[in-house]
């Protein structure tokens, strides 16, 4: 499944915007700590919270992204504060758009809606498991 072109949001088959938060506000989850994914409908009267989804339980190595990227599947984009590489190469293979981001989950939907992008000042560069992490340091297995 390939990700949206840039700033269109007019297919049915992914309608939504996955995001990693822990309280429905902000983009400031980790993908590997989150358990459940915040998914938005973009509007016109901003984003709208359609569910929330579990992710996969850790310790399936690849697996995890895959089934990952099966739940996500209608999805256009995931928004996350962080995402190591192999997650992220798995998840891109699987066709979901992984963007890195940390502030307003309204700022950044917005603006992924109207440019395909996320503003340069809420844009993240994730370093590596464990340095910015909360959880563990494990990784992201």
């Amino acid at each position: 499944m390939q990700a949206c072109a840039k700033g269109s949001f007019t297919s049915d088959e992914q309608p939504y915007v996955a995001v990693a938060s822990m309280e429905g506000l902000l983009v400031n989850q980790h993908l590997g700590e989150a358990t459940q994914l915040w998914i938005y409908e973009p509007s016109a009267e901003g984003p709208r919270l359609v569910e929330k989804r579990a992710t996969p339980d850790p310790g399936a190595g690849d697996d995890r992204w895959r089934d990952l990227a099966d739940r996500v599947q209608d999805c256009r984009a995931l928004l996350v504060s962080g995402v190591g590489r192999n997650p992220r190469r798995v998840l891109e293979e699987e066709g979901v758009t992984v963007l890195e981001m940390a502030g307003l989950i309204s700022e950044g939907l917005a603006s992924y809606v109207r440019t395909g992008a996320i503003p340069a000042t809420m844009r993240r560069q994730f370093q590596s498991c464990g340095s910015e992490c909360q959880g563990s340091g494990t990784g992201c297995g």
